[in-house]
């Protein structure tokens, strides 16, 4: 166990991967259960949109399996990717700058996003050069963020779903 989660990058697991696209894969074990013997641990993969999605799970399966442990349920959420060339990301890129001005670029994000749910849908959101959009830290307790941001977000996605229409 302690081989497996000793990086946050798969190389204890034996799908490290990075791609020009997306990055490193990077993974964490998340909630563990003891029960009657048996120990089970969940692993949340996040890998790279350039991976080879059945040579990752094949290499998971055989270092599982050398340590002793099964993989025995799998669910796979293939990676979500749109090129940045897609004429939707130049209308949101341009949404975006109306408010913001220029300097924005496309990024690709290591978390799941609900966009991998939607046919033809990309993740939008707040990520801004606001120097302090949210308070109370990501994911904490009394998370928060300004109005501010969110008014200019408003704009943003009243702008941005108005130019997809346009496209379809």
């Amino acid at each position: 166990m302690a081989a497996a989660f000793g990086d946050a990058y798969g190389e204890g697991l034996d799908i490290d991967f990075r791609d020009e696209v997306s990055g490193r894969t990077t993974h964490v074990g998340g909630m563990a259960r003891l029960d009657g013997g048996v120990l089970t641990q969940n692993i949340n993969v996040r890998y790279c949109v350039r991976a080879d999605q059945a040579a990752l799970i094949r290499r998971l399966k055989a270092r599982c399996s050398a340590g002793g442990f099964a993989v025995e349920r799998l669910h796979n959420d293939p990676p979500c990717y749109t090129p940045p060339q897609h004429p939707a990301i130049a209308e949101l890129l341009r949404a975006y700058e109306a408010v913001y001005g220029g300097g924005a670029e496309p990024y690709v994000m290591g978390g799941g996003t609900y966009a991998r749910k939607l046919k033809n849908a990309v993740g939008f959101g707040p990520g801004v050069p606001d120097p302090a959009p949210l308070y109370g830290g990501g994911h904490q307790p009394n998370e928060g963020v300004r109005i501010q941001l969110l008014t200019n977000m408003i704009e943003i996605y009243a702008d941005a779903l108005q130019a997809i229409d346009r496209l379809v």
